[in-house]
């Protein structure tokens, strides 16, 4: 799951006795939060005792804290007269979830900003850049050569057929693909158009 400053972050956690069995610690645990490396002690971590040997850690993360910052969970409790320390994991917190860029029914919903850089000059500038995925093809070319392969008819594919064809994806007259190939259906040479 990911976190963004303002989020409450819950985590249960337990204690055990030497031999494994749940047992509260011998007074309620203490935890803190490690922000960046640093100990802040100014955000409060709740420690509530829910059941024998289970307890939950809560704390909200500051909205003072930024996305990329990282934040850790550090608890202390002694158990049968042995104090311990445990980290719990690094959670790297974003500026947004999937929750926050998403309406009630699941759609994805965009900034102004993020929808110009899908549906802006961007996209098609990028497909067809000059050498943008190999030196003689533009990534619209080379997921045209794609789609005809994988979704495109073929012909000749045939055992020992000496030319397979593969025509473009929703149009049959259009060949983009002619592979030449041996009695073992290897590869001798192909003809591409994109």
């Amino acid at each position: 799951m990911s976190y963004k400053p303002g989020d409450t972050y819950i985590r249960v956690i337990t204690t055990n006795s030497s031999t494994g069995a749940a047992v509260n610690a011998d007074s309620l645990p203490t935890a803190q939060i490690v922000h960046n490396g640093a100990v802040d002690t100014t955000v409060t971590v709740l420690v509530t005792n829910l059941a024998t040997g289970v307890y939950a850690c809560s704390y909200t993360i500051p909205l003072g804290y930024a996305a990329g910052d990282s934040v850790q969970l550090v608890v202390n409790a002694t158990v049968d007269g042995v104090a311990g320390v445990a980290a719990y994991e690094v959670q790297k917190l974003d500026s947004k979830r999937l929750a926050d860029i998403t309406d009630a029914s699941g759609r994805v919903t965009l900034t102004p900003a993020e929808h110009s850089i899908i549906s802006g000059t961007d996209v098609p500038a990028a497909l067809d850049a000059s050498g943008s995925l190999e030196s003689n093809l533009t990534l619209r070319q080379a997921l045209r050569l794609m789609a005809s392969v994988l979704l495109g008819p073929a012909s000749g594919a045939t055992g020992g057929a000496a030319t397979i064809t593969f025509s473009a994806a929703g149009n049959g007259g259009v060949t983009r693909v002619v592979a030449n190939v041996d009695a073992n259906g290897n590869r001798t040479s192909i003809t591409l158009t994109p």
